[in-house]
């Protein structure tokens, strides 16, 4: 449930005049339920099959002069074929459907105060659903070394952007289909024996995403879908010590957000961090961390259009920041 109530108002010289924004009060509320069932059938005794299916039922009510009511159905099935060669290797083909999370924010006006952008709310918002089909490698050995790997398709049925409504405001709308695929791996590192309670983690993510804009009726990215994801984390367990401490590193993220009339891009840079962690004062746990060692620099870069991405170049706003380290000290006991 959500309530929502929005004053806004702009000077452009002559004092404050207010702007009024769709759905700038209003009320947002669901009933949901869902039921399920799973079965797992054995072919062989290396090969099983996996089934599912779920069935998702809400009721969503928003506004509050002019209710609009939306009463959703979605059936939610997956299936997998699993091979187990062997107790430290598995691999797994498998499809599943699912339907995204609404936020309730999004029904309501907000504004970027900061970027001047107002937008609208939009009443008749309906999740996207999404179809993912994968194929997954596992593999084990020794004390704690597993890798991972799986590539995977998803379909996007009623994905988000943003549009203007029929009022004028910009607001997140459905506008169409899209597709996303990627890679994903995982790697976990054990430095037994010579280095006991030691371990290296990694995990990475390629991926590669489509819509066509409602715009320009060309391919381009999808919302908030980094191409490339990287992080690794060592840590070191010193149980004689009741201790435990680690370093862990992220690579450069890239995000793009395309607006009616604006697209952003946004590059956020590597970053470090470390941490140590101690039960050693009896009935206490001391946590000391530490984020964005040496510094973490980020870049924006905003690029306008008139009167709207379909017309002519209006200008560029350019940020660059930069974020110092972060050392945070917290003593805890539990109750």
């Amino acid at each position: 449930h959500l309530s929502s109530a929005l004053d806004y108002a702009e000077d452009t010289g002559g004092g404050l005049v207010p702007v009024p924004l769709t759905n700038a009060v209003t009320r947002v509320a669901e009933l949901r339920g869902e039921s399920f069932g799973n079965i797992v059938a054995r072919v062989s005794s290396t090969v099983s099959l996996e089934g599912g299916v779920a069935v998702e039922l809400s009721r969503l009510r928003a506004g509050i002069d002019r209710v609009t009511t939306q009463r959703l159905l979605f059936v939610k099935p997956s299936a997998a074929l699993v091979w187990t060669p062997s107790d430290q290797a598995q691999v797994r083909v498998a499809m599943r459907r699912t339907v995204d999370q609404l936020d309730f924010g999004d029904f309501a006006a907000s504004v970027n105060q900061a970027d001047g952008r107002p937008l609208g709310g939009n009443s008749s918002l309906r999740p996207a659903r999404i179809t993912r089909g994968l194929v997954r490698v596992d593999r084990r050995w020794g004390q704690g070394g597993a890798a991972a790997v799986e590539a995977w398709h998803q379909w996007h049925r009623g994905q988000f952007g943003y549009l203007r409504l029929p009022s004028g405001d910009e607001a997140l709308a459905t506008i169409g289909d899209a597709r996303v695929l990627g890679l994903t791996s995982t790697l976990a590192v054990p430095f037994e024996p010579w280095l006991p309670g030691a371990r290296l983690l990694v995990e990475g993510t390629l991926r590669r995403s489509r819509i066509t804009d409602p715009l320009t009726l060309q391919p381009r990215l999808v919302d908030d879908t980094a191409p490339r994801l990287l992080s690794a984390e060592f840590r070191h367990d010193l149980p004689r010590l009741r201790s435990s401490w680690g370093l862990r590193g992220r690579l450069a993220e890239r995000l793009q957000t395309t607006y009616t009339r604006e697209i952003m891009v946004e590059t956020f840079g590597r970053a470090w961090g470390a941490y140590l962690e101690t039960t050693a004062i009896r009935g206490f746990k001391l946590t000391v961390n530490a984020d964005a060692i040496g510094g973490r620099d980020s870049h924006r870069l905003r690029q306008f259009f008139t009167p709207s991405r379909i017309g002519v170049p209006a200008g560029t706003d350019v940020r660059q920041m930069h974020e110092g380290a972060v050392v945070s000290v917290t003593l805890s006991r539990p109750l």
